[in-house]
């Protein structure tokens, strides 16, 4: 997860000089999660699996933000600094390698999403 922040905030500090991109790697990478956990639980369970109100569904799904949320913020956004340098001293062949797992995270998060809305 450390280097797809590293590549995330590598993006990030090219287009928001302004703003921390820090932060906002922390954010996208929860809202990645967040979506990723909840394709999966629509993928293992029907539609009609849970009855429970709209109301609740939010309640839930606000609930549980903090639960993914603050280990992002307290490991990746506060570490980020030592992540960077951590990951910079990497040999060539690690480097690749966590590239390439990085990617192929973020690139079968967005298929898993749109097979997922497609077929549902």
């Amino acid at each position: 997860m450390s280097i797809l922040y590293y590549w995330l905030y590598k993006i990030l500090s090219k287009t928001r000089r302004e703003e921390d991109p820090g932060f906002a790697t922390t954010i996208v990478l929860g809202f990645m999660l967040y979506w990723n956990i909840i394709t999966i639980l629509k993928e293992c369970f029907p539609i009609d699996y849970f009855s429970v109100s709209k109301a609740y569904a939010i309640f839930f799904g606000i609930a549980i933000a903090p639960v993914i949320f603050l280990p992002l913020y307290f490991f990746l956004y506060k570490r980020r600094f030592i992540i960077i340098e951590r990951i910079t001293e990497f040999t060539s062949k690690r480097y690749m390698i966590g590239k390439f797992f990085s990617y192929l995270y973020f690139i079968i998060s967005v298929v898993t999403t749109f097979y997922f809305l497609l077929n549902h």
